[in-house]
């Protein structure tokens, strides 16, 4: 069985704005040329400090007419 986000829709794929979030930070740290901090608190830092813009980019262009047009 596929996963939600894995079955195209009419509007496309279907995926929580806040994973996708950090399913971009993530893979943007894992390609970028970021030295990755030993401390886990500034590995978190890090983390939000790439996750927030990406978030509200993400945020931006949602179109949330489409996740609740269902309701």
């Amino acid at each position: 069985m596929k996963a939600k986000h894995d079955i195209p829709s009419v509007n496309g794929f279907d995926i929580d704005p806040i994973q996708l979030a950090h399913d971009l930070t993530m893979l943007k740290l894992y390609k970028s040329d970021f030295e990755i901090p030993e401390h886990s608190d500034e590995l978190y830092e890090l983390y939000i400090s790439q996750l927030t813009p990406i978030r509200e980019e993400i945020n931006d262009r949602t179109r949330f007419d489409l996740f609740n047009s269902n309701s």
